[in-house]
């Protein structure tokens, strides 16, 4: 085993920030475990770690493993591409390899609301992979006519 490293998790040095694709994937562990209102007790219980361990992660601090992903994602009932950042187009290119990424990158573009976390909690009941589908092309198509504006605002 590699210094800096347990079980395949890097950890970071003290002076040493935090890769932005693993703050953002750290957050949008927390984003869905808090809509549906799982403590990071309860995931690390599943896990099989610490409450502690779960807040390092969502931070960035500590590196998620792809199968440790893959169980948040099972707890989560998440698809594991929800986790992730779209992949940047045009990235540069140097001799050292991929350029750092600007941090707003990688932020999320819309702000949860109550409404937002209510949406998803009832669209990951639906078993309907059909039905699933329909909706969400629903939801696009009514958001790209400009976000209609409520009659009784």
């Amino acid at each position: 085993m590699q210094a800096g490293t347990r079980d395949g998790w890097e950890n970071l040095e003290k002076n040493q920030q935090p890769d932005p694709v693993d703050v953002y994937v750290g957050g949008r562990v927390k984003q869905i475990r808090t809509r549906l209102g799982i403590s990071q007790e309860k995931l690390g219980e599943y896990l099989g770690v610490t409450f502690q361990q779960i807040q390092k992660y969502e931070k960035g601090s500590n590196r998620i493993s792809a199968s440790r992903l893959y169980q948040i994602g099972a707890m989560l009932n998440t698809e594991i591409q929800f986790f992730f950042p779209p992949l940047l187009k045009n990235r540069e290119f140097s001799n050292e390899g991929f350029s750092e990424p600007n941090e707003s990158e990688f932020e999320l573009k819309a702000k949860p609301t109550a409404d937002t976390a209510d949406l998803l909690e009832a669209f990951s009941r639906l078993q309907n992979n059909n039905v699933r589908k329909h909706i969400l092309e629903l939801v696009v198509q009514l958001a790209g006519d400009g976000a209609q504006k409520d009659p009784a605002s």
